[in-house]
């Protein structure tokens, strides 16, 4: 009797040991789990920024940097790329020094050593940093296209390759040591040298 139940023991923790050793090694468990990684990509590169068309005034500024531009980008997960960066201003708002913050939106790719691509929104203000015409930095936030669901109509454009469904946000700085067209008078397009950062996280699978 005390044999017999022995046994029954013996049986139960091999068969307990074998079942957490299954769900350890399998294949699909650990492909299905996401990196939650840091992610960080610094860049160089040109700016430009062009007063837009239209009844109110607004200027698209443009940050980039590898491919047929000077600079790039180098960043965890993604090796040496590029980058470039889309945004529009919007509402000012004066600084005590007698320049301008103007909030911006737009949206930017991140380009891999490999191609494959990240795309993301951002959000942030376009500030000089002194009197009229200084030189300006952008100070935002990003996040990461998903492929598109009820929830990220405003995002449509999800990543490509192995960023396919990568999902991510943090913060993104850029400066542009050249003016705001709307600075200017009368108003002109401008360029300069450009530096970025991206500093947060992504998920991929």
């Amino acid at each position: 009797m005390k044999e017999s139940r022995c046994v029954r023991s013996l049986c139960a923790f091999v068969l307990m040991l074998g079942t957490g050793l299954a769900f350890m090694v399998t294949p699909g468990a650990v492909a299905e789990t996401p990196l939650v990684l840091d992610w960080r990509v610094i860049g160089t590169g040109i700016a430009s920024c062009v007063p837009s068309a239209g009844i109110i005034p607004t200027d698209i500024c443009t940050f980039e940097g590898g491919g047929p531009f000077p600079g790039g980008a180098l960043g965890t997960h993604i090796g040496r790329g590029t980058y470039v960066v889309n945004v529009t201003t919007g509402t000012n708002v004066p600084t005590i020094l007698g320049g301008n913050c103007f909030t911006a939106t737009g949206s930017g790719t991140v380009t891999a050593a490999s191609g494959d691509k990240i795309n993301f929104n951002t959000v942030g203000w376009l500030c000089e940093e002194g009197v009229p015409a200084s030189p300006l930095q952008y100070n935002g936030t990003y996040r990461i296209c998903s492929p598109p669901t009820l929830t990220s109509l405003t995002c449509p454009t999800p990543g490509t390759g192995r960023f396919s469904a990568a999902a991510g946000g943090g913060s993104l700085a850029a400066t542009l040591t050249s003016a705001l067209p709307a600075s200017i008078t009368p108003p002109s397009s401008t360029t300069g040298v450009s530096f970025f950062k991206i500093d947060g996280m992504i998920n991929f699978f």
